[in-house]
C-alpha cells in the first residue's frame, strides 16, 4: 500500500508538472499491476478527460465500478466524461446515486443541476442548484446558475432575486449583470438592460459575450457608433463569435444572404428550455396554428399526405399542429437542443439535426406538404431553399411557411438580426423555381417590443 501510493503521487506530480503523456503512460501501469485497485483507473480517466478522449475515460471508470461500485469519486467523475458527450441522463443517475450515498453534499446537488440543465429539464434543476444554494449559501456559482435557470424558464423575479444574491457574494461578477440586463431585456425594459449590460462589460472587460449582448440592444436603440465599438470589441476578444459579427453585419448593412450557423445554432441551443414559454405565451406566437387553418381552408391537402416535412421545426410546434395531416412527418433542425424538445413531443417520425438545403438534399426523399414557420427569418436569399424544395416536391406538392413583412420590394436584414421579406420578393424566387403562390396574407406574427409585428403566411 505504501508503494501504491507513492506512486499515486509521483503521477499527480507528472500531471502537475505538464508531463501528461508520461502521467497517462504511468497510470496505465499502475491500473495493470494493481488490478485490485480502483485508484489507477479513477486517475486515468481523469487524465483522459483532461485530454479530451472522454469515452476512454469512461471506460476507465467502468472498469474502476466493476472494482469498486460504490466509489464516490469515480461516479462524480463519470458523470462529468458522460456531459462532455452528451449522454446527459446516464450522467443524471451518476449524480442522483451520490446524492443517495450524501444527501447533503452541495456540489452534487450543483453537479445534478447542470446535467439536468444541460439536457434541459430546467425545472429539475432549479430543484438541486436550490438545495445547492439552500446547503452552501455563500456558494456564488449555484446561486448564478439558479438565477440563469429561473431566466430560461421565466421566472424572473426569482431570477432577479437569485442573481442579485450573487451580486451580494461577489459584487463584480460580470455574468451576473448580464443575467439581470437579460432579464430585462426578456421583459422589455430596455432602460434598465442596456444600464446592466453596461455594467456587465465594465466588470467583465474580457467576455466577449457581454460586449456582443451590450451592441446588439445599442444598435435597437440607434445608438449605431457605441454598438460598432462593443461589436468589434466582442470579435477583438473571441473572433469566433459569429453573434457579434452577424450584428456587425446589420450595422454595417453588409448583404449577407444568410445568418451565419453558429449564430443561429447557439442562439436556439440556449434558448431552447424557454422557448415555448417566451414565444407563445409572452410574445403571443400562433404562427404554426395559422398555418394549419390556411393549409385547411385551402382545400389542397383534403386527407392526410404521405410525407411532410417541418424546416425549422425548432421544439415541436409545428409537429403537434400538423400531426393530423400527414402520416409520417420528418423535422429538420440546426439546433441540437431543439432537436432534443421536438423528440420529448413524440410527434416526428424523423428528426434530423442540420442546415434545410443540406439536409434536404442529403434525404433523398420527396415530399407531399413542406412546413416551414418563423425559420425564413433567418435566411435572406430564399433561392436556395426554394430550390431544395422543388426539388423534393412530389407532383402537387404544398409548402406553407411564413415570413416577416417587408413593405419594400426586396428583403431586408433587420435591427434585431432577423430578415424580412416582401411579397414580391417571395413571387419572383418561387416562380423561379417553377412555385406559384396560391395564396398570401398578412397577419399579425407575434409581438415585438409590446407591438404587433406584422408576418405573412
Amino acid at each position: 500500500l505504501a508503494n501504491t501510493q507513492a506512486e499515486i503521487s509521483r503521477l499527480f506530480s507528472l500531471d502537475q508538472s505538464g508531463q501528461r503523456d508520461r502521467a497517462r503512460t504511468e497510470a496505465t501501469r499502475l491500473s495493470r499491476i494493481h488490478p485490485e485497485d480502483p485508484m489507477p483507473l479513477n486517475i486515468l480517466g481523469a487524465l483522459l478527460t483532461d485530454s479530451g478522449k472522454y469515452e476512454e475515460a469512461v471506460d476507465c471508470y467502468h472498469r474502476a465500478l466493476a472494482i469498486e461500485p460504490d466509489y464516490p469519486d469515480v461516479i462524480n467523475n463519470l458523470g462529468a466524461a458522460l456531459n462532455k458527450l452528451r449522454r446527459h441522463d446516464e450522467a443524471i443517475d451518476c449524480y442522483r446515486r451520490l446524492v443517495e450515498q450524501e444527501p447533503d453534499e452541495p456540489d452534487t446537488h450543483f453537479n445534478l443541476g447542470n446535467a439536468l440543465a444541460q439536457a434541459g429539464r430546467l425545472e429539475e434543476a432549479i430543484e438541486s442548484y436550490a438545495r445547492s444554494a439552500e446547503l452552501r449559501p455563500l456558494y456564488a456559482n449555484a446561486h448564478l446558475q439558479l438565477g440563469r435557470a429561473l431566466k430560461d424558464t421565466g421566472e424572473y423575479a426569482e431570477a432577479l432575486t437569485a442573481l442579485q444574491n450573487v451580486l451580494k457574494l461577489e459584487p463584480g461578477r460580470s455574468e451576473a449583470y448580464e443575467h439581470i440586463a437579460d432579464v430585462y431585456q426578456d421583459t422589455a425594459r430596455y432602460d434598465l438592460a442596456l444600464a446592466w449590460y453596461r455594467d456587465a462589460v465594465k466588470h467583465g472587460p474580457h467576455r466577449a459575450m457581454a460586449h456582443y449582448k451590450l451592441g446588439s440592444i445599442l444598435i435597437r436603440r440607434g445608438q449605431l457608433e457605441e454598438a460598432g465599438h462593443a461589436l468589434r470589441k466582442a470579435l477583438e476578444l473571441n473572433p469566433a463569435n459569429e453573434e457579434a459579427r452577424h450584428f456587425l453585419n446589420v450595422l454595417e448593412r453588409r448583404a449577407v444572404s444568410v445568418a451565419p450557423q453558429g449564430y443561429i445554432s447557439s442562439m436556439f441551443d440556449s434558448y431552447a428550455a424557454r422557448f415555448d414559454n417566451h414565444l407563445v405565451d409572452r410574445l403571443g406566437y400562433r404562427g404554426p396554428e395559422k398555418l394549419r387553418q390556411l393549409v385547411a381552408s385551402s382545400g389542397l391537402v383534403t386527407q392526410p399526405v404521405a410525407a411532410a416535412a417541418d424546416l425549422g421545426c425548432g421544439t415541436g410546434l409545428c409537429g403537434v399542429a400538423f400531426r393530423d395531416l400527414a402520416q409520417h412527418i420528418t423535422g429538420i433542425d440546426l439546433s441540437s437542443n431543439m432537436i432534443e424538445r421536438a423528440r420529448s413531443r413524440d410527434v416526428y417520425d424523423q428528426l434530423e439535426q442540420g442546415d434545410l438545403v443540406t439536409t434536404l438534399n442529403n434525404l433523398g426523399q420527396r415530399f407531399d406538404l413542406f412546413i416551414c414557420a418563423d425559420t425564413f427569418v433567418y435566411i435572406g436569399d430564399i433561392g436556395p431553399l426554394l430550390h431544395s424544395v422543388s426539388s423534393h416536391a412530389r407532383p402537387g406538392a404544398l409548402f406553407a411557411f411564413t415570413t416577416e413583412s417587408s413593405a419594400g420590394d426586396d428583403v431586408e436584414l433587420r435591427a434585431t438580426g432577423r430578415y424580412a421579406h416582401s411579397r414580391a420578393y417571395v413571387e419572383k424566387l418561387a416562380g423561379q423555381e417553377g412555385l406559384t403562390l396560391v395564396d398570401y396574407a398578412e397577419q399579425p406574427l407575434r409581438k415585438e417590443q409590446q407591438e404587433w409585428l406584422m408576418g405573412g403566411y
